[in-house]
């Protein structure tokens, strides 16, 4: 990489929508243990029919499972058994329609954005993503869109919960002296954080006239940062090798996203040295056995361990 590279767009941060606020949870621990599954298989049934009354045209209606927990909580000596179940009493199209939006929404992001870090530990983590600025409009509409469905799915919630299918299982539950909430179900919209950033070597130049120290730290932390965005590249571009594909046009398209979102960041280097050999190799008749070749992927490594190397 014979000239000094600077990433430029915007850092981009998602949260997602999420299902998890139209989940309950009950304790069925003082139900008697010989009426447990009797209860659990009432609520099952009562829930299929509703998911049948709501289902789409096209929708396959698979039937609920409700699945018991069972928990130990020690106070000292005193060691106590819990039985709970989860489950959601709104018709599950909803919930899985979010499941789908959300998707939607992450799917768009990893065609439109890199990821650059992923901060946090064990299963709450959070990804940080580089965005063109020339995607930037295509991704919050994108999210617009997906939000538009979410507020029509927030409308049903509020009509549902005022309906007679809701009671009956409000009424079933009070048979056993259960409640449920009868407010509280909605889905959050997903949400995109943008920052403008460049990571431009001029900063270093001028901060090691001013101070070597505050220089040295920010140059090591643009490296890291442009070493894990060029990473990040060579992963996605590995995964387009090793999958099957049935069509060297659908491979192209792929890597035509690729090379114009390496560019877009300021990977131009990259995009050219990596990204174009492999657009102009699926021109070929046997594109798509020349592509699976271990040689090609070897040398897709040694360009990125060369690029990195020059940085």
């Amino acid at each position: 990489m014979s000239e000094r590279v600077e990433l430029k767009g915007y850092f981009l941060t998602v949260h997602g929508a999420s299902e998890g606020r139209l989940y309950t949870t009950l304790d069925i621990t003082k139900i008697p243990a010989q009426d447990r599954l009797k209860f659990i298989r009432g609520l099952e049934d009562l829930l299929s029919e509703i998911d049948e009354v709501y289902a789409g045209e096209t929708e396959r209606i698979r039937g609920r499972t409700i699945v018991g927990r069972f928990r130990r909580i020690a106070y000292g000596e005193d060691i106590r058994r819990i039985r709970t179940v989860k489950f959601t009493p709104l018709p599950s199209r909803i919930p899985n329609r979010v499941k789908k939006l959300r998707d939607y929404v992450y799917d768009k992001v990893n065609t439109l954005a890199i990821k650059i870090q992923s901060l946090g530990f064990a299963e709450v983590r959070r990804n940080i993503y580089l965005v063109p600025e020339e995607n930037v409009e295509k991704l919050v509409k994108a999210v617009n869109k997906a939000n538009q469905e979410i507020e029509k799915l927030n409308k049903m919630i509020e009509s549902y919960l005022q309906s007679p299918l809701f009671k009956r299982i409000v009424d079933y539950l009070s048979l056993y002296d259960l409640y449920i909430p009868k407010g509280g179900y909605w889905i959050p919209k997903s949400t995109l954080n943008l920052i403008a950033v460049r990571l431009d070597a001029s900063i270093v130049d001028e901060w090691a006239r001013r101070s070597p120290e505050v220089a040295k730290m920010l140059e090591e932390a643009q490296e890291n940062i442009i070493k894990s965005t060029v990473e990040e590249f060579r992963r996605r571009v590995r995964k387009v090798l090793e999958r099957e594909w049935k069509s060297r046009l659908a491979v192209k398209k792929r890597l035509e996203e690729l090379r114009e979102l390496a560019t877009g960041v300021g990977l131009r280097a990259l995009a050219e040295s990596v990204i174009v050999p492999l657009v102009e190799l699926c021109d070929r008749e046997d594109a798509l056995v020349q592509l699976k070749k271990r040689e090609i992927r070897d040398e897709v490594d040694e360009k990125i361990v060369s690029l990195l190397e020059q940085l």
